[in-house]
Parts: C-alpha cells; structure tokens; sequence
C-alpha cells in the first residue's frame, strides 16, 4: 500500500491531507496526495506559510513642524489682526466709560481735590455760553462796561434783575469762567456787585438741577477778597 506514496513522491500527511487513506482510486487522487504533500513541505520550509503573530512594537511621537507656506502665513496675519482690531474696539469702549465716570466724578469732587491741591479748577465757559445767546454776544464787552450800562445802582439780586440785566450778569460770568484774575483789577464796589450777582445766578441755576453751577459756586474766591 506504502509502495505508492514512495513512487508518485507523496508523504502520509500529503495523503491524509488529500483524503486519500488507502489505495488511490485514480489518477486525480494521486494527483491531489502530491500537490498537499507539496504544500505541507512548503509550509514547514516557511515559504507560503501564513505568518507567525509579532505584537506591536510602541515608538513615542516625536512632533515634527511643518513647513509653513505662505498661505499660512497670510491666515497668521489675518487672525493677528483681526485680534488687534477686536481688542481696539474694546480698549476704545473701556476708554469712553472710563471717560465719561471720570467726567461726572470731576464735577463731583474736582474742586475738593483742586483746593487741596492749590489750583482753581478751569470753569465751564462753554456750558455757559450755551444757555444764553444774548449772553454770549455780550461777553465781547468788559465787565466794567456792562456794569456802567446796565448794573449799576441795581441790586445784585438775580430774582429782582431784568432781562438785559440778566444778560450783562451772565456776559460778566462768562469772561469770569474765562479769566477769573482779571476782575481783580475792578473797582472794589463793582467786585462786590459781581461777586453777589454770580453767587445768585450760579444758585438760581443750581436749584434747577445744574451740575456745573453747583461745582461752581466754590470758584468766586477771586470777588470775595
């Protein structure tokens, strides 16, 4: 039975393999015995055999930068500048608040701190050029112009003062917010006349809610000497 197997080249797993266990029955099955005796050899020699299993080996990362074109750099910039508008527009936002709460802490507390300091804070021309037209025409005209024309022998009681003696009042304030030295060259009577009309003028205002005659009022120092 074994004599097969030695002439046609076929081994006992090759013909196990082939499913032939006994004689062949023909030619096919000889066939078959040698092409498994064949392919069991070639696995045992390592060629076709399916490979043996070899666990992962780990190799850290290692971060390599990329080169940088010049469309990267282009979206760099963009971003970078967008970030610094963005944070202009938001520097300049907190700048306005932070104006406008130092501006109304000023007409608070700005001549308490001015005193303390030795300065006299700078007057509101502007604010009071506004509230008077007929005023503000007038202010061109030396205060001790308008006090001959149209003050003198009145008394310096705003309640008590007519319209264009309202006016000459309120022209005098104006070129006092401008330069408060220079009515200490007036004449004694006249610096005492304005000193009393302003202080009513500047409190008339401030009853009706005025910020700036209320920070005022402190600024007549130079007509009460």
């Amino acid at each position: 039975m074994a004599e097969w197997k030695s002439t046609h080249g076929v081994t006992d797993e090759g013909a196990y393999r082939a499913g032939v266990y006994g004689t062949p029955n023909s030619t096919w099955d000889i066939a078959r015995a040698q092409q498994e005796t064949q392919r069991a050899q070639q696995e045992r020699s390592g060629y076709g055999a399916a490979p043996s299993y070899q666990p992962p080996v780990f190799t850290p990362h290692v971060y390599t930068p990329s080169p940088v074109g010049m469309s990267d750099y282009s979206e760099a910039g963009g971003c970078l500048a967008m970030f610094k508008a963005l944070a202009l527009v938001v520097l300049r936002g907190v700048g306005v608040l932070a104006l406008a709460n130092a501006g109304a802490l000023w007409v608070m507390f700005g001549p308490q701190v001015d005193a303390m300091m030795g300065k006299a804070p700078a007057l509101s021309t502007a604010h009071y050029l506004a509230l008077s037209p007929e005023a503000a025409k007038l202010s061109s005209t030396p205060s001790s112009r308008l006090y001959a024309a149209r003050l003198k022998g009145t008394a310096p009681d705003w309640s008590t003062l007519s319209p264009p003696q309202r006016h000459a009042v309120q022209a005098a304030w104006i070129r006092y917010t401008r330069d408060p030295a220079s009515f200490a060259r007036l004449s004694a009577p006249q610096r005492a006349y304005f000193g009393a009309a302003f202080e009513s003028y500047l409190r008339q205002l401030d009853a009706a809610g005025d910020p700036h005659a209320q920070r005022d009022l402190g600024q007549l120092g130079v007509l009460r000497r």
